[in-house]
């Protein structure tokens, strides 16, 4: 069963009809203002994740529904449940958040290389057995102090690889800032960064950047790669 809080009252469905009153809810708001709709269900939450392209602007408009608050603010915009009294109050709202986008209100992200391999570089990391960790207070805060690559398992032995490659960090905090990436607290002082819904769905949606990545990458023409930190170390 999935829980999804308003103001005044709880509602339960079974996750088979919440994914349908979520989902007609959904194009509800959106009918007439988006040329695409791509609605995504978290597996463990009642978390709705949606990426729209509106119909003359370029770049994606990134939105979600949550009945908790984020532990980072970032561009993409949340819709608490909490903050609403019923399901019309929250279509309403999210309408209107997308006629204001369509009036250019809001910036939409453009997914471009540097977002792609700067994803890919996260996921590849952990491939090697890693991770990118930092301090709680600099995630929540301004993202300038160091990120370090540290080993995934406890009690392997190896010195922790502070990240250098400015190309790399800059593309993180832009990363972070847009909800493609998120950090996960591991312990009460460190976060550890990680791929988001939004950043696997993007990755998996351009084909196009997909194939310059594979391009550029067999050339040996891309620049970030913090991968490459961790085989010059091993």
């Amino acid at each position: 069963m999935i829980a999804t809080v308003f103001s005044n009252k709880t509602l339960m469905f079974t996750k088979t009809k919440y994914r349908r009153v979520m989902s007609d809810l959904l194009n509800r708001a959106s009918d007439g203002l988006v040329s695409d709709l791509k609605t995504y269900f978290s597996g463990a939450s009642e978390s709705v994740y949606a990426i729209a392209t509106l119909n003359d602007i370029e770049g994606y408009l990134l939105f979600s529904i949550k009945a908790h608050k984020e532990f980072r603010p970032s561009s993409v915009k949340v819709f608490n449940t909490t903050d609403y009294t019923n399901f019309r109050h929250l279509e309403t709202s999210i309408r209107e958040f997308i006629v204001d986008a369509n009036r250019g209100r809001y910036s939409l992200f453009k997914f471009k290389l540097g977002s792609f391999t700067g994803l890919m570089s996260i996921i590849n990391i952990g491939k090697l057995g890693f991770q990118l960790v930092t301090s709680i207070d600099n995630y929540a805060g301004t993202l300038t102090d160091d990120i370090y690559l540290v080993p995934k398992k406890e009690g392997v032995d190896h010195e922790p690889i502070k990240v250098v490659d400015e190309v790399f960090l800059n593309r993180l905090v832009k990363l972070v800032h847009c909800g493609l990436v998120k950090g996960h607290p591991i312990n009460d002082r460190q976060v550890r960064f990680y791929v988001t819904e939004f950043g696997f769905r993007l990755l998996n949606s351009n084909k196009e950047i997909k194939q310059n990545y594979k391009y550029r990458l067999k050339h040996n023409d891309l620049y970030g790669q913090i991968e490459n930190q961790i085989k010059g170390r091993n």
